[in-house]
């Protein structure tokens, strides 16, 4: 019987420390790597979400279709409605919980997380006017610590919790469906501010 030297081969030790040291790693230079590591490395059907997330069974329910050649595309259905919405600085949007879907309701709420270490957040949700034309409302880029990755939390179908920074602060996101703006909580005041 032939004996072969035991020799561990690197991309068996790369594959092992990927599974032991990426799962606790939380900083924007894991998010880099790991975009990276996602996108180069493994297959991208292997990595990521699919290309089409759909919240609810109803045919109406809100269906985000990530399209594109870097993937930083959204066509955004509901209804009978349809946007697109362009991400020009980011890329592989369905990939590491990039978008982030509320529970299906009425108003069809989302949020996308894009920017280099995913530090920004847009929230979107869709209103229906009194002449019964339906809009997709995007509130404004929001970027509340650069370099620390945001997490987004849905606490109902209209209100966001968005922890960042070294995840012990948060702050409170929601849609006004009667004023049909984007506002943040104000824990001092204890009153709500249009998102600017």
């Amino acid at each position: 019987m032939a004996t072969y030297p035991r020799i561990i081969s690197p991309l068996v030790v790369v594959t092992l420390s990927a599974f032991i040291f990426l799962p606790g790693a939380a900083s924007a230079e894991y998010l880099r790597r790991s975009r990276a590591y996602c996108t180069t490395v493994c297959p991208i059907e292997h990595c990521c979400a699919p290309s089409t997330i759909q919240v609810g069974s109803q045919p109406d329910d809100l269906k985000i279709r990530v399209s594109g050649d870097r993937s930083h595309r959204l066509e955004i259905y509901f209804r009978d409605e349809v946007r697109t919405v362009e991400f020009a600085g980011s890329g592989y949007l369905h990939c590491a919980g990039r978008i982030v879907t509320a529970p299906a309701n009425e108003f069809g709420t989302f949020a996308v997380r894009t920017g280099e270490a995913d530090d920004t957040i847009q929230f979107f949700a869709w209103r229906k006017g009194g002449d019964g034309a339906v809009t997709l409302v995007p509130s404004v880029p929001l970027t509340l610590e650069r370099q620390h990755p945001l997490q987004v939390e849905w606490i109902s179908t209209r209100t966001a919790r968005v922890a960042f920074g070294n995840q012990q602060k948060t702050t409170i996101i929601r849609y006004h469906d009667v004023t049909t703006k984007w506002q943040q909580f104000d824990e001092m005041r204890q009153n709500w501010n249009e998102l600017k």
